[in-house]
């Protein structure tokens, strides 16, 4: 089961949690006196995340109320730890936009569903 900051945010239907890898900002240049190249370190960039899935609700109303829960986590916290469905940890996740993909989608049962992407970054 994953969540974000303690909070059961994405279990309501199906979804994947991409961590990318470590970005770092280098600079390389070369200068009068210097035989081939100097390299600055310029700190790490972060991990990109993405979470994709589809919210699902026995109601319009509930979808729109994870949804609003997402925001909030977005709007409020810094950065939390993200665990994914297999237990995966990662500390220091800021959560920075959500994205609705298309309209919502009723199943045959009655329940909404509503296709989203969460970006952010694992601030490293």
């Amino acid at each position: 089961m994953s969540s974000y900051n303690g909070y059961n945010l994405f279990n309501s239907g199906a979804h994947t949690i991409y961590v990318d890898g470590l970005m770092v900002a280098k600079k390389r240049t070369g200068y009068a006196g210097c035989n081939g190249l100097e390299t600055l370190t310029m700190g790490s960039r972060g991990r990109p995340v993405i979470i994709a899935g589809f919210l699902r609700g026995a109601s319009r109303a509930v979808v729109s109320a994870l949804i609003l829960a997402i925001e909030e986590q977005i709007r409020d916290v810094d950065y939390a730890t993200l665990i994914d469905g297999d237990s995966n940890s990662y500390n220091y996740v800021a959560l920075d936009s959500f994205v609705q993909r298309g309209p919502y989608k009723y199943t045959a049962d009655g329940a909404v569903l509503c296709q989203y992407e969460v970006r952010g970054r694992q601030l490293v």
